[in-house]
């Protein structure tokens, strides 16, 4: 390890680190391998070939499973997080022509799901110390029009759904909460997801839970979850006739093969939680040594925190290096990084040009977001940046070697600067 704090930035010829530096990501144990095996010589792949309800079935035992995990009475699992949306938006009941507030500081399928259903997606800014929509941005773009308001626990730390919840209730708005990065979170000892009307979840590779794709659907409401399982079935009921079907939808199925893989991510989820939030307070004692990196506040009502990404602020006056350079250097150096989102969404090119097609274009009811402004977001998509969730799932000592490297890279800051 002494060698390894001498040695240059890797970005200057130095050496990274060693390539089992950081936790496998995903984790796969002989137990996920024997499960997946057991359904992959069942021949049975696909949760249609089960009763609705069948508990034989892998995907209706995650569902039970990651529901009670949540403090939900329902839950629906479906191919992937962008279906996931676009799905409990759907049956939370919004319509062809529906404004929908978004964040402007999120992953576009957050804006894109209300896009699929014929909404208008309407963007609000964000609080700058948790990265999560302002309560207060979100009731000025409150129109006649307003039918929902998406919530994203960005990075996996939980929106403030005291305020939040306060707002739907005055405007009799539907909350849809994009959970995809904040599995097991909780505000005020309430895990998200069911917090609101309908939550949805990611299983994307690099989630805190994978299966390399998929997602799920949670609710308390028994007409929300009725209708979820519905557009995720291609419009069918249970039942009802296979082959009658109640609503222009898709086939937004999970597969067995993926429920097996996640009822073994579903297993060790909370001790892996628990490691990330050990070790994230950890990282932030030695961090706090390094000048010109800015760490996100700690909030009493955030009782569990996702860590899905451990997020800072880069300084680039008193670090010595801009947010993209540090990337690159830490890039080079082998780090599981989150490189931040480089501009707000609505400043794509798919709003700013309205490429929509036929999604999302009810005649007489557009928007200009060429003149949307959200200062906040604006201001912290140039230096917001983060380390992705398993960095939180190695040693203290892999913890100590990462911030040893950034403060190497910082005493090289002006030599790199002149490299990239």
């Amino acid at each position: 390890m002494n060698a390894f704090k001498k040695s240059k930035p890797a970005i200057l010829g130095g050496n990274p680190f060693p390539s089992n530096t950081w936790p496998r990501w995903p984790f796969v144990s002989e137990e996920d391998i024997r499960r997946v095996t057991d359904v992959l010589k069942s021949g049975n792949w696909c949760r249609a070939l089960f009763a609705p309800d069948s508990e034989e079935s892998m995907t209706v035992r995650f569902e039970q499973g990651f529901a009670r995990m949540h403090q939900a009475k329902y839950a629906v699992a479906c191919a992937n997080g962008t279906a996931a949306i676009e799905i409990a938006l759907r049956a939370a009941g919004v319509q062809p022509g529906d404004e929908v507030i978004v964040p402007a500081y999120s992953f576009v399928a957050s804006a894109t799901a209300v896009l699929q259903i014929g909404g208008l997606p309407v963007f609000a800014d964000i609080e700058r110390d948790t990265y999560c929509l302002d309560p207060a941005s979100a009731e000025r773009y409150i129109t006649a029009n307003t039918r929902a308001i998406v919530v994203v626990h960005m990075a996996g730390r939980p929106a403030n759904m005291d305020a939040i919840g306060e707002l739907a209730k005055k405007y009799n708005l539907v909350i849809v909460e994009d959970s995809a990065q904040a599995h097991m979170a909780e505000w005020q000892r309430r895990r998200v997801g069911a917090i609101g009307d309908v939550g949805t979840f990611s299983f994307q590779n690099s989630k805190n839970m994978t299966s390399g794709e998929g997602g799920i659907i949670i609710t308390d409401n028994p007409d929300i979850a009725e209708m979820s399982y519905s557009l995720q079935h291609i419009g069918r009921k249970k039942g009802r006739p296979f082959y009658e079907h109640h609503y222009a939808c898709w086939n937004y199925r999970l597969t067995e093969i993926q429920a097996a893989i996640l009822i073994g991510q579903m297993d060790r989820a909370e001790e892996q939680n628990r490691k990330r939030q050990e070790n994230a307070k950890y990282l932030k004692q030695l961090m706090a040594s390094i000048k010109g990196l800015e760490m996100l506040p700690d909030d009493p009502r955030v009782t569990n925190h996702g860590y899905h990404l451990y997020m800072f602020r880069v300084d680039r006056e008193q670090f010595g290096l801009d947010r993209d350079t540090l990337v690159k250097a830490l890039a080079a150096e082998g780090v599981p990084y989150f490189g931040g989102y480089p501009i707000p969404l609505y400043k794509n090119p798919l709003f700013q040009e309205k490429n929509f097609g036929v999604n999302g274009f009810i005649e007489g009811k557009t928007i200009d977001y060429r003149s949307t402004h959200c200062p906040v977001v604006e201001q912290l998509c140039p230096v917001t940046m983060g380390f992705a969730q398993n960095v939180l799932l190695g040693t203290k000592e892999n913890l100590e070697m990462l911030v040893e490297t950034v403060l190497r890279i910082q005493k090289h800051a002006y030599e790199i600067a002149k490299t990239v």
